[in-house]
């Protein structure tokens, strides 16, 4: 009944909008958490834009696997938008500083996400870091031509140089054209602690937009495993 572009429109940043009617919409799922760099949630992407579902189950890869195609049922689900990227889930408690809260009932969400049974992993979009844009956040992105810069993984007051950095928090890129990118690597990633390449990258991931420690906002990745980075 809907496409993600349109309730993308309907949300807001600020506060929880609960979706009252009969809401419908078609994706295949884009995300994986066998890493651990994603938890508790997965990203869906249809044609128009992506979505990121709170979901309050571990291993979810097993569940529903990269390209599955599925159908989110949101009628009574809460979104919110957070890093830029649509999340939906149910209404939070009031003492939840975050107004959409992971769904963690097996019936519910049974009720919420109905499996398909065709898998077909869904290609990046190919972008420039100073291509990507609001809609992106959420979507599976491919950027190229990344060399890193900085890292919060290494000590630059205690004489850590790049070569030291690890994958772990914020690590930031610069693109041939000088454009920066963050790319976020929580600390229980399987590969957190895997060194940092320094050569020049294709990178991976789900967009997001967040800020880098004392350095300002900026357009992020979220790759889901080690194999998101390659050589260019």
């Amino acid at each position: 009944t809907t496409t993600i572009a349109q309730l993308r429109s309907y949300a807001s940043s600020h506060q929880a909008t609960v979706i009252p009617e009969r809401v419908v919409l078609r994706g295949r799922i884009t995300s994986s958490d066998r890493s651990g760099n994603f938890y508790r949630s997965m990203t869906v992407e249809d044609a128009t834009g992506g979505l990121e579902l709170l979901i309050g189950e571990y291993n979810l890869d097993a569940l529903y696997p990269e390209g599955l195609e599925v159908a989110l049922r949101l009628e009574g689900c809460a979104m919110q938008y957070r890093y830029g990227v649509l999340q939906v889930g149910v209404p939070a408690a009031s003492y939840e500083s975050f107004g959409v809260s992971d769904i963690e009932s097996r019936q519910r969400i049974t009720e919420v996400v109905v499996r398909g049974i065709d898998v077909e992993p869904v290609e990046p979009r190919r972008r420039m870091v100073g291509e990507l844009g609001e809609d992106d956040c959420g979507r599976l992105v491919r950027v190229d031509s990344l060399c890193p810069i900085a890292s919060t993984s290494i000590d630059t007051l205690l004489g850590e140089s790049l070569d030291l950095a690890t994958w772990e928090r914020y690590s930031m890129f610069r693109d041939s054209r000088g454009d920066p990118l963050v790319v976020y690597t929580s600390e229980y990633a399987d590969y957190a602690t895997t060194t940092l390449p320094c050569d020049s990258l294709s990178i991976t991931g789900i967009v997001q937009y967040g800020s880098y420690p004392k350095m300002g906002s900026y357009y992020q990745i979220k790759m889901r495993y080690a194999e998101d980075c390659a050589l260019y």
